[in-house]
């Protein structure tokens, strides 16, 4: 439920029922391809601190439409153990892991950086606590592989679900519309700014808000 709102079980229910109905409405017909960008998707949650459940999401789309494959590509750093933990259980519901393995930076400002937020707690052999580690980013563009993939091993899909907001998968999108592809693009406008690129979101043939799939999506 979204935080902002009060509104009782009955009504709650009512709007997971339409929401379910539209995703059957786009996702019924035809052979359903989802492509995750790991990344844009986590800063979109975190924009709209939405708790998101994976399960969910995974379970409702294989409820309504004749899902394929679900391929997240996402990046991570050797003996990153929280990471590598979130990878099996993706893998372990259901989900087709692309990773790629990348390397820690320190005092990087890269554009195309992900922010290690959590870092652990570091002890001495005495039990002393010793100084944290300078801020960290790790390279995390995963363009490249998701295009491959969406070129390469989605030609049998008639509807492409893209996750993500990049405004780099534009011409992406096009490309699939002319190979006959339906193409959904799911991020959200409703930060700011948006974290979907605004020719991104006109180029797709539909666009779901994820503000507007929480209801459906949230971790109780």
């Amino acid at each position: 439920m979204h935080p902002d709102f009060d509104i009782s079980d009955e009504q709650i229910e009512k709007q997971r029922v339409f929401l379910r109905n539209e995703l059957s409405r786009l996702f019924s017909k035809g052979r359903v391809t989802i492509l995750i960008d790991h990344a844009n998707l986590e800063f979109a949650l975190k924009k709209l601190r939405f708790r998101f459940d994976y399960e969910k999401f995974l379970h409702d789309f294989q409820e309504v439409g004749n899902l394929k494959g679900v391929y997240c590509f996402i990046s991570y750093i050797p003996n990153d153990y929280k990471r590598g933990g979130f990878i099996s259980f993706l893998e372990y519901n259901g989900y087709r892991v692309i990773r790629k393995e990348t390397k820690g930076h320190f005092n990087i400002d890269a554009p195309d950086a992900l922010e290690v937020i959590e870092e652990p707690e570091v002890f001495t052999d005495a039990g002393s606590r010793l100084a944290a580690e300078p801020f960290r980013r790790i390279k995390g563009n995963v363009d490249v592989e998701l295009t491959i993939y969406a070129l390469e091993y989605c030609r049998h899909a008639d509807h492409i679900v893209l996750v993500s907001g990049d405004g780099d998968f534009r011409m992406l999108i096009e490309q699939l519309q002319k190979n006959g592809k339906e193409v959904s693009v799911i991020s959200t406008a409703r930060t700011y700014p948006p974290v979907v690129a605004d020719e991104v979101r006109r180029q797709a043939d539909n666009f779901l808000d994820l503000d507007d799939l929480r209801i459906l999506f949230e971790k109780e």
